[in-house]
């Protein structure tokens, strides 16, 4: 993906999109007072600042393969080993080796905390009939995920997900 000036608005209004969403929050998961945080996938590194800003005794660090954060952030970021919580958004199309990514996330985090992955899921539905094999748009997300598999980085639904954490062992998975 470009990282461009566009690129990165379009990653900020993705950050007020899911907070409308959301209720005004920006995560699901029912921390009170963590004290280590990590944001993989920060991108602008929006989120990650506006956690620090909320939990201003927690360390949070936001982490990128590009980095295209502001200079300036938050006294309460800095690197260490492990966290009371890892955030992660919109990374799938990135990731081209989940199990490792899992199994680091389980290597970071201590006993009792919250690890939340949220994807976007490709898919058409209908309420009330099925859908043609030749309806034009399940054929292009059809084609896209194919092609997504194919360059080694399928879809990362909330099956696999759960799949994917339950055999990392972590516990009380949930979608």
């Amino acid at each position: 993906m470009p990282t461009d000036e566009k690129e990165q608005d379009r990653l900020d209004l993705h950050h007020e999109t899911m907070r409308l969403c959301w209720g005004k929050t920006f995560y699901q998961a029912p921390i009170q007072d963590p004290q280590n945080i990590l944001d993989i996938g920060t991108g602008t590194g929006i989120w990650a600042i506006e956690t620090a800003d909320k939990f201003l005794g927690a360390e949070i660090i936001g982490t990128d393969l590009i980095p295209i954060q502001p200079d300036w952030v938050p006294s309460n970021c800095r690197f260490q080993d492990s966290f009371d919580y890892i955030h992660s958004r919109n990374i799938s199309n990135g990731v081209t080796d989940w199990n490792h990514l899992v199994s680091e996330m389980m290597r970071c985090v201590v006993p009792g905390v919250y690890v939340e992955i949220s994807e976007h899921s490709m898919s058409v539905h209908r309420d009330y009939a099925v859908i043609k094999l030749e309806n034009g748009l399940k054929r292009f997300i059809d084609n896209v995920q194919a092609a997504l598999t194919k360059i080694g980085r399928p879809p990362a639904d909330i099956p696999f997900l759960e799949d994917l954490l339950e055999s990392a062992d972590f516990e009380d998975v949930q979608a």
